[in-house]
């Protein structure tokens, strides 16, 4: 389940989008995480070491989770959509920030919102016209 995808522009690793899953993979101390959330039933997954350690449906569209490390250190991760950030995910253990993205200062997060308001526009407009 390796879905480590580099970002050309960047150094940074980000998350691999399809109609089904948001997905994020990242390495730590040898570790490989794999934290991915369903497009389309509010589930949320897990992965250490190909591992599935949490798996879960919230409709909070958040979670805020602690998770054990096989050498016992401790791996917090906030995941989650907020209209500020976009969609997120912050991995940190006590002693460094492990992963961190943010989709609002991802131009394709913008594009993708402008579109959506551009589609609701016409939308609208149409159905005013029909309705008249």
């Amino acid at each position: 389940m390796n879905n480590l995808k580099q970002d050309k522009r960047e150094s940074k690793i980000v998350p691999n989008m399809s109609w089904k899953w948001i997905t994020f993979a990242f390495e730590h101390k040898g570790n490989q995480i794999v934290v991915r959330n369903s497009n389309w039933t509010s589930k949320e997954q897990v992965f250490i070491n190909d591992d599935l350690v949490h798996d879960q449906k919230s409709m909070k569209m958040q979670m805020n989770k602690t998770f054990k490390l096989p050498e016992g250190e401790d791996l917090k991760i906030d995941f989650g959509l907020s209209f500020k950030k976009g969609v997120f995910i912050e991995a940190s253990t006590e002693e460094e920030e492990v992963y961190s993205y943010a989709s609002n200062s991802d131009p394709k997060y913008w594009m993708g919102i402008i579109a959506c308001m551009i589609f609701g526009l016409v939308c609208g407009i149409l159905i005013g016209i029909t309705a008249l």
